[in-house]
């Protein structure tokens, strides 16, 4: 029987005192990594200098929020959301283990041992942003589980939908399709169990869930997106409707939300679409590909304007979500289906994959990083014939010797299926060829078969790709297969078989663990970190989940092996990992520990182990607490933002270790109270550190900071001598162009600071303004003050609109709010003449401009060759190894996006002003200003940037992107986040990425030394079969 991966997931309000609700304000850029409000302490934490390894910040109205990185080996912002807000206090289940996911990949950087080698990345096309295609924020309760079977233990009470339904329905909400469901879904029955936590599986109830006719009317007219109080009954009915009718399709087990909700298996969601609902959709799993791959593939589907239902295990459970957009700087958008809570952008993984740090960490955005699968190619199959019941694929293994390929066919239909399969070799058109003998096979509902099948069929010379190939039995259709899973079969003059390999992304038996470095102190009656060593055998990346298991004795003197904790891991070939494990500390004494895997999570296999040695808890503390709040007399602060650093010094004799988290708390309201920045402190005598924080939303008031802990038999309790009283008073709040920001008190007269770029005045009294020197500066101000002195020629914003707003080059912009201009504009002199090749300079609008004038003539730029334009327009296409492409400019000029920018003699010198008219200038967190590959990052600044380690500055003749760590880029201007090591990466302009290659010849078959387009070295047989080469140093072309 197949191991049922199965989603789940109830949005239920947590309700334990150490944890109330947090809000943080939304930041953007740099600053905020040293100071933020962390969520959980980084695993492996040790000595004075421990940080925390993310931070979470709310935006001021509450409706957006962002997670920064604390390791800077990660990128800067690892998930962000521009509506709701972060509410710890109101964390479903499912995200708090995300949270907690992110937290252990990012400790996996703690001990990695790094590899400074420059290695230029693989040929990567570009990624533009796509903005959020489904447009529902739908949840899993009332009106949508109105249908739902009732909870059998309190007949009052809908069981909710799950998630793997809520998901599906918001993607069929998107495409609206079919009309009707389209064959009959079969009734079933499943447990309702009473509570797992308390009893396990012993006590339940059975209940029947109905089938659904083939033919119900399904009700798209009367859904709408969003529910609220407003919607109607019929409305309400519709969706819900819905929702049973998916839910039914995939064989729902409904279950209640003491119990994690109602789950069901992610592997039925494809077949339940293609045979009840006419869709399109399949299978892949994230073990089968790399993270380049597994990327790029959910990137298509966007780009294809398919939104993905995405399934992932965590250690907290499951989840079915919903992706469905790309932001341009590698993050996908996430709906969670939890009514819009958390929507926002997330890292699939949060390491860059071009990273020489020796470690790939793979992790998803949402933090379901194990047993990850996708439903994707999710469209309405509009042929007039049904859609195929297949089979789903799986390469296991490539044999040389016995020239074969072994996979297995597994059957997550409601039916047996069979199909007539074999093995084939993939055209260059995408069409497939039969390489071996064909037979049926047949397998049962939840079932898999396994097959070894021998390649017969490859006679010439070549390098081929190979791939398991199916259709139903009697059918003279096209083959099916999956492109991007398949094994490289290389072969000589004769058909001989030179080399036949399959690179097994899930292959942990290729894994041994070593080296276990407890790094916590060992101390009983709490969690311990432990550093393990992870080598990998294989040449290619191993995805896979390691857990460590801990051995105790118990009373009777039987010795228990229990499971402690599980990350997800990405080895690199041929490479090292330091993973950060965990585990609970029961007894004093040895213990044994081992690292292991599992496929059935039963039985665990060992990568390595070794004995820890639990000692005592320190028996006396000493600690002191040290606090500076930022931009303030250190008594009081204006804003409604508390930021600082709290100091802890160890003025003991022992050793200090224990999670410590600074708490806010108002002096009179005990409902306003929240928690901040956590750190896992080990402190020796003398010893000190930091832990930064910052509240927002803070009242008005006398506020009480202290540094509590948490112990798992007493609760949340308060360091003793930690407490720090704090006043905040309302004042008006300045922002820098690096989206710093610094509250000042109120004044009749407001002179506002030189560095500033924005400054928000709503909700204080002032009569005159002193502006600073930057013509761009915004001023944010209540209607009735739109006026007030000085403010007339400045670029104002009253409420939430703008009359008029007129940026000059040359000097920084920041929004921190959103707001709608009247009018708009930005100018910009070019110095240098262009022939379309040379002295381009970087350009970044953060408005979508309908107007591009010098003077009262009209511009337009040039979209293809020999075409005659006023000027030249280029956007980034993609990468490979040290050259970047950039293409002609689309004939839509889209604005939060970077270009290359440059003109001919006849504009040299002339203001050239880009416009618009009523058009939103969305706040910096949400504006889309990069386009990314995956290796190099190509972003627009709107202020003064000082350019960080990896980044790279065009050079002055447009010819290269030059490593300039430090370097300043203007604002306006653009620059590439890279790959570290490569000191210059070259421009073509709409080239192909034969840069370096001497010359090309259409004729010559010469073999030598020869590669492909990917830059792998194939073998001299290989230039023999049609194809463009790379033939000692020339670009060859085959036919």
């Amino acid at each position: 029987m197949l191991f049922a991966h199965t989603s789940w997931a109830a949005p239920v309000k947590l309700s334990t005192a150490s944890q109330t609700a947090q809000k943080f304000l939304q930041q953007y850029g740099k600053q905020l990594k040293s100071t933020n409000a962390a969520y959980a302490p980084r695993m492996n934490a040790q000595g004075a200098q421990t940080t925390a390894p993310y931070y979470v910040f709310n935006s001021k109205d509450g409706n957006g929020f962002v997670i920064v990185s604390g390791d800077d080996r990660t990128s800067e912002i690892l998930g962000y959301s521009t509506t709701g807000s972060f509410d710890i206090n109101k964390l479903s289940a499912n995200m708090r283990s995300f949270m907690d996911g992110m937290a252990k990949e990012i400790s996996l950087l703690d001990k990695c041992q790094a590899n400074n080698t420059a290695k230029a990345p693989a040929q990567m096309k570009a990624r533009t942003p796509i903005e959020p295609l489904v447009k529902t924020v739908w949840n899993q309760d009332a009106p949508y589980s109105d249908l739902c079977p009732d909870d059998p233990y309190n007949t009052s009470v809908k069981l909710p939908t799950g998630c793997v339904a809520t998901a599906m329905a918001q993607v069929m909400y998107k495409h609206q399709w079919p009309s009707t469901v389209t064959n009959t879904i079969p009734p079933y029955t499943t447990r309702v169990y009473e509570n797992t936590s308390k009893y396990g599986e012993s006590k339940y109830k059975p209940i029947s869930v109905e089938g659904v006719p083939a033919d119900t009317k399904i009700d798209w007219a009367n859904i709408v997106p969003v529910y609220n109080s407003q919607t109607t009954a019929e409305q309400n009915k519709a969706v819900a409707e819905l929702m049973i009718y998916v839910g039914r399709a995939v064989k729902m087990g409904y279950d209640r939300d003491v119990n994690g909700g109602s789950g069901a298996s992610g592997y039925h969601i494809a077949t339940a679409l293609n045979k009840y609902f006419n869709y399109n959709a399949s299978t892949i799993l994230r073990t089968e590909y790399s993270l380049d791959e597994f990327e790029n593939r959910l990137y298509n589907e966007m780009a294809a304007a398919r939104p993905v239902v995405f399934c992932g295990q965590s250690a907290g459970g499951g989840h079915a979500f919903v992706i469905d957009g790309y932001d341009g700087k590698g993050y996908f958008h996430v709906n969670w289906g939890w009514g819009g809570d958390s929507d926002g952008y997330f890292k699939i993984a949060i390491l860059n994959p071009g990273s020489t740090a020796g470690i790939g960490a793979s992790s998803t955005s949402d933090g379901y990083a194990m047993g990850q699968i996708a439903t994707i190619g999710i469209s309405p199959n509009t042929s007039g014939t049904p859609v195929e019941l297949l089979l789903q694929p799986e390469i296991k293994r490539a044999s040389k010797a016995g020239n074969s390929i072994t996979y297995t066919m597994s059957n997550f239909n409601r039916e047996r299926v069979t199909v007539e399969t074999g093995l084939g070799k993939i055209e260059d058109d995408g069409s497939v060829t039969p390489v071996s003998a064909i037979s049926n096979l047949g397998v049962n509902p939840n079932y898999l078969m396994s097959k070894t099948v021998k390649i017969t069929g490859l006679t010439t010379a070549g390098v081929f790709k190979v791939t398991p190939i199916q259709r139903p039995v009697g059918s003279t259709g096209r083959w099916h297969y999956d492109p991007y899973m398949y094994a490289t079969v290389t072969t000589s003059s004769t058909g001989q078989t030179v080399e036949l390999r399959f690179d097994d992304y899930g292959d942990f038996k290729q894994l041994k663990a070593s080296n276990f470095e407890l790094t916590s102190g060992g101390i009983v009656g709490k969690m311990n970190n432990v550093n393990v060593t992870v080598k990998n055998a294989a040449d290619h990346e191993v995805h896979t989940t390691v857990y460590l298991i801990y051995e105790t004795t118990n009373n009777a003197g039987q010795t228990t092996k229990q499971l402690h904790s599980q990350v997800p891991a990405t080895v690199p070939a041929k490479s090292s990992v330091v993973l950060p494990m965990s585990f609970y500390a029961d007894k004093v004494g040895q213990h044994n520990i081992s690292l292991c895997i599992t496929q059935d999570y039963q039985n665990f296999q060992s990568l390595g182990g070794a004995k820890v040695t639990v000692v005592k808890a320190p028996t006396k503390e000493s600690l002191s607490y040290s606090y500076k709040f930022k931009g303030t007399n250190n008594t009081t602060v204006y804003g409604n933002r508390i930021e600082g650093t709290v100091t802890i010094k160890n003025k003991g004799n022992e050793a200090f270790h224990e999670k410590l988290t600074v708490a806010r708390a108002h002096s009179t309201d005990n409902q306003d109270q929240a928690f901040g920045a956590s750190k896992e402190v080990s402190l020796n005598p003398g010893e000190s550190t930091t832990i930064d924080f910052e509240f927002d939303n803070c009242a008005y008031s006398k506020h009480i900071m202290v540094v509590t802990y948490y112990n798992p038999s007493s609760g949340t309790g308060i360091k003793k001598g930690s407490a720090k009283y704090v006043t905040v008073k309302n004042g008006f709040i300045v922002y820098n162009g690096d989206g710093s920001r610094q509250g000042y008190a109120p004044a009749a007269t407001i002179t506002v600071p030189a560095e500033a770029a924005a400054v928000d005045l709503r909700g204080i009294e002032f009569t005159t303004v002193e502006p600073n020197s930057n013509p761009n500066t915004l001023y944010y101000v209540d209607a009735a003050k739109a006026s007030a002195a000085g403010l007339p020629a400045q670029n104002v914003v009253a409420g939430e609109k703008a009359t008029k707003v007129v940026l000059t080059d040359g000097n920084d912009f920041y929004c921190p709010a959103t707001f709608t201009a009247d009018e708009i504009s930005y100018t910009r002199k070019f110095d240098k003449a262009s022939d379309g090749k040379t002295n381009y300079e970087g350009l970044y609008i953060p408005f979508t401009p309908t107007s591009i004038m010098d003077g009262a003539k009209a511009l337009a730029w040039q979209t293809k060759d020999g075409e005659a334009k006023d000027f030249f327009l280029m956007q980034y296409a993609g990468s490979n190894a040290n050259k970047l492409n950039f293409v002609y400019a689309d004939e839509t000029f889209n604005g939060n996006i970077p270009y290359l920018m440059a003109v001919p003699q006849a504009l040299v010198g002339k203001n050239i002003t880009f416009g618009a008219k009523n058009v939103k200038i969305v706040d910096n967190a949400t504006r889309f200003c990069s386009a990314d590959n995956n290796h190099f990052v190509f972003t627009g600044v709107s202020s003064k940037k000082t350019l960080a380690e990896n980044d790279y500055a065009l050079s002055a003749d447009a010819k290269f992107f030059e490593l300039k760590p430090a370097a300043t880029v203007d604002a306006f201007r653009a620059y590439i986040i890279g790959h570290d090591g490569l000191d210059k990466l070259e421009i073509l302009f709409n080239g192909d990425f034969v840069t370096g290659i001497n010359g090309i010849n259409n004729n010559d078959t010469e073999a030598k030394t020869v590669y492909d387009l990917q830059g792998r070295r194939l073998p001299a047989e290989a230039a023999t079969k049609k194809g463009i080469y790379i033939i000692n140093g020339k670009k060859v072309v085959v036919k």
